[in-house]
This record gives structure tokens, sequence and C-alpha cells, in this order.
């Protein structure tokens, strides 16, 4: 049953390509201010569910809702609303260029920041890589520029994609706890994960694959997950 408090609500959401089902259906409720993990192995969706959820990619089947506006009926108002961490292939960043002159690029783009240059690097741990070029950026650094990108906007939301693809376990709790902090003042996060025991830092779990009836299927994908969102 969708509440007030949701920030999205989806109900049997899929998206098709030419070649057949990319993810879905899937159904699930997401609170305001929470931190949720989008699993599933490599190829399962997580990526085209983040991009359909925030309006970059249209769904085929189903219906969802972000912060009370219908996703097909008001995918400009969704836009302006979420915020679209690094994706391979679809907001790569330019590798001459360093996170600052990123940060400026993104501003000119939005036209709207409301969040200066430093804002948005000290809110996604990067105050002191500004002069750093996208190149030699570490895994972790390249995460957290994404981030910093997606804030530039001030969105409700911000998808996060493949957090803990090579990333060490010390490097995801600490970025874990960079989204943590933020959605204690509000933000709401999506964040895809390869490996579910990679998702500790998250208040629940959405599977992007076929979703799981009970705690015993989740138990059964993976013990650990389920017992800490029990």
């Amino acid at each position: 049953m969708e509440t007030q408090e949701a920030a999205i609500v989806a109900r049997g959401l899929e998206v098709h390509s030419s070649r057949g089902r990319v993810f879905g259906p899937v159904s699930f409720e997401v609170e305001a201010g929470t931190v949720v993990a989008v699993l599933g192995a490599s190829g399962s969706g997580k990526t085209a569910l983040l991009l359909a959820l925030t309006a970059r990619m249209r769904a085929s089947r189903g219906s969802a809702s972000v912060h009370g506006l219908d996703l097909a009926r008001n995918a400009s108002r969704v836009r302006k609303l979420t915020g679209l961490g690094l994706v391979a292939g679809v907001n790569d960043f330019e590798p001459g260029l360093t996170v600052r002159q990123h940060v400026s690029e993104q501003r000119s783009i939005v036209g709207r920041a409301r969040r200066t240059e430093r804002d948005v690097l000290v809110m996604a741990g990067m105050k002191r890589a500004g002069q750093l070029r996208a190149r030699d950026l570490t895994a972790e650094q390249r995460v957290r520029l994404g981030l910093a990108l997606a804030l530039v906007g001030s969105p409700q939301i911000v998808a996060v994609d493949d957090l803990d693809r090579d990333l060490t376990a010390e490097q995801i709790a600490s970025v874990g706890a960079t989204l943590r902090s933020l959605a204690s003042e509000g933000l709401t996060f999506l964040v895809a994960c390869l490996d579910a025991g990679s998702a500790g830092f998250a208040d629940s779990v959405v599977w992007a694959t076929e979703p799981a009836d009970t705690l015993e299927e989740v138990c059964a994908r993976n013990g650990e997950v389920a017992r800490a969102f029990a």
C-alpha cells in the first residue's frame, strides 16, 4: 500500500528490448531518506532499473511514481528530482579533465545549480581531490565523483551504479557511510551492487531479477543479507 512517505513506488515495472526482457517485473516501495541496494548478477538489469526510475529509460510495462509523479507522464519533472551517478557508457568522465572541471561543467549543464562546487565535493568526500584528473582517479574516487556530479542539481533521489565493482570491502563501507550520512539529511539512494554481501550499508534490498516472495527465498539467495534486513 502506497504511503505518503514513499519516494518511489513501482508496480510490475519491466523494461524490454528487441532481444527480450531486460528486467522485471518488479514491485516495491522506497521510503524517502533511505538507502536501497538494488541487487543482481551482471546482466540482471540493475543499471536499466536505475535508468528507468530516474526517467533516463522508458519502461515497457507496469507503472512507477517518484515523489507522487507518475513516471510515464512526468518524465521531465522526474529527471529534475533525480540525480545519476557514473554509469559506464552513459555519462562517462573526460579523462583529461580534473574533478573540479567536471563539476564546473555539470553546473553549467544543470543551469539551476544551488549547490556550489565546494558543496558537492565536500558532500561526496572529494574536497581534497579537486585537481586530480579523471584518468588518475581510483575506483572509489570515480564513484565519489559520480556522486558529486549527481548532487549538483540538488536532487531528492540519487542512483549509484555498480558501487562494489573494483572496490575493496573497506572502500565500499566508506562510500556506504557517506551515502547514509546524506540520507540522514533526507536524500534517497538507489545503489546497484553485484554482490549481496556488499549491501550491509543499505536499509533495504530490491532484486532486479524476479523478486523473492518470502524471507526463506531471500535466505536461499544470500543468507547474510537476509539476516541483515530481517
